[in-house]
């Protein structure tokens, strides 16, 4: 504040800390300044360095923060982005609807919701935020539109139109990291590693986001799907000492020794991932131990497969006392009854819960396994058959990756024409990788048959 010609002239001006660089200004004239309207110029002052500040790391935020006209929601716009690209969703969220409570019109708010819902598999949420987001943008710009339909193509899993948005929005923002990470992504979701190599290595050349542990995760899995095995340990031995709570640079490092015959030192460092898993990761004990059974099926680790199927079979029936018709608990104890041995007591679970209402393919397929391992062939080729009409009808999500659990139950009845139709499926819909060919032992009766030769070249 000064004087000029006896009236008093304020100024105000926001800086980044460290190399005192001016992030936002703001002045009046000499005379004019009354004490009422200094919220208003405090807000403009704080959502300008905001924007700025995003701006300087990667314009696309810098674009998406300039939607709204409100310094709170822009604050908690910023922090979101930060939580969401580091996957910690569940403050992502949190600062998100705070975004939307200052903002209940800053469209990007919702978008991002949508994102967050997609990253933790609420499909459903994730389709209701990104109606919200359409609502609040129903004239949208030419660039806004673009954002928008990345954003669709992303939530309903079309790579195809998720591919040309993305190409679009990166000729509106060359430099932006984000979409380029998200475009490197598609690729590898595509199995497309050669692709998706080289824009990975330049993020991590270009020193974007070092302290992102996706961008290192993203190149370790490309590199196994390339049959890179030695590439990627070294890119998990970098992640390793970069992000010690990280625990897929310790399950592709698992992988990459598998692919490499190196059977102790996989497993050591399987046990390493899964202990990570269960220490740092967000998700629910019964996703891990499931995900984690998973991992050492593929690893042809059929002792440490059991004992997981046994911690699963622990932790559904410790929820289902809690709440006695938890479908997904139910689910659960059915598929573990079966994986130890026990499928009569499955049978009697899986029945049950195929009949409510709303069954999903999954409890068809844990139904059809069940029967198979009783010797019950064609009720089994029955819960296929529903579970493949729920396919057809297109109500489930992930259809891709849905095809892909129908033709490995096929694939473990013997029935290989099936298996490798509903595998073509699934190629169709990006459902699996050549990693999953390589290592996935559902389907040994078509890699014993050499049937699985077709589905390794790039789509």
């Amino acid at each position: 504040m000064e004087k000029k010609n006896g009236a008093v002239a304020l100024s105000a001006e926001s800086q980044e800390g460290r190399h005192r660089r001016r992030l936002a200004r703001w002045e009046a004239e000499p005379g004019t300044f009354e004490m009422g309207v200094l919220p208003q110029v405090m807000n403009v002052l704080e959502r300008e360095h905001i924007r700025r500040d995003l701006a300087s790391d990667d314009a696309f935020f810098g674009f998406l923060v300039e939607r709204t006209s409100d310094s709170g929601a822009a604050r908690n716009f910023r922090d979101a982005l930060r939580l969401y690209e580091r996957t910690r969703y569940q403050e992502a969220r949190e600062k998100l609807f705070a975004s939307l409570k200052a903002d209940p019109q800053f469209w990007p708010a919702s978008l991002f919701l949508a994102l967050v819902a997609k990253g933790t598999g609420d499909f459903a949420e994730a389709q209701r935020r990104l109606a919200e987001a359409h609502s609040l943008c129903p004239r949208p710009s030419s660039t806004e539109a673009v954002i928008l339909e990345a954003a669709d193509a992303l939530v309903f899993e079309d790579h195809k139109r998720q591919g040309e948005a993305l190409t679009k929005a990166l000729a509106l923002f060359p430099d932006s990291g984000y979409l380029l990470y998200r475009l490197a992504l598609l690729y590898r979701l595509e199995d497309r590693p050669e692709k998706a190599i080289p824009l990975a290595k330049k993020l991590i050349r270009q020193g974007w986001r070092p302290d992102f542990s996706p961008t290192w995760e993203l190149l370790a899995h490309c590199q196994l799907q390339a049959d890179q095995a030695k590439d990627a340990l070294e890119t998990c031995s970098e992640g390793q000492q970069r992000f010690p709570t990280r625990y897929r640079h310790w399950l592709y490092a698992a992988f990459a020794y598998h692919r490499l015959g190196e059977e102790s030192q996989a497993r050591a460092t399987l046990e390493e991932a899964l202990r990570k898993y269960l220490d740092y990761s967000t998700a629910p004990r019964l996703t891990a131990y499931q995900f984690g059974q998973y991992w050492a099926s593929l690893l042809r680790w059929e002792e440490k497969r059991r004992e997981l199927w046994q911690q699963v079979l622990a932790e559904a029936e410790r929820l289902l006392k809690e709440d006695p018709n938890d479908s997904e608990a139910l689910q659960a104890k059915g598929d573990a009854l079966t994986a130890l041995g026990k499928p009569q007591e499955a049978l009697a679970v899986l029945s049950t819960l195929a009949q409510s209402e709303g069954a999903g393919a999954y409890t068809f397929i844990g139904l059809a396994r069940t029967h198979a391992a009783l010797g019950n062939r064609k009720k089994a080729q029955q819960a296929l058959a529903q579970a493949e009409k729920l396919w057809r009808e297109g109500s489930e999500v992930a259809r891709g990756t849905l095809a892909y659990n129908i033709a490995a139950a096929w694939a473990v009845m013997g029935e290989r024409e099936k298996a490798t139709l509903w595998l073509s499926r699934s190629k169709e819909l990006y459902g699996f990788d050549r990693l999953d060919l390589r290592l996935d032992p559902d389907f040994d009766p078509l890699r014993q048959a050499g049937l699985l030769r077709q589905f390794e070249t790039p789509r």
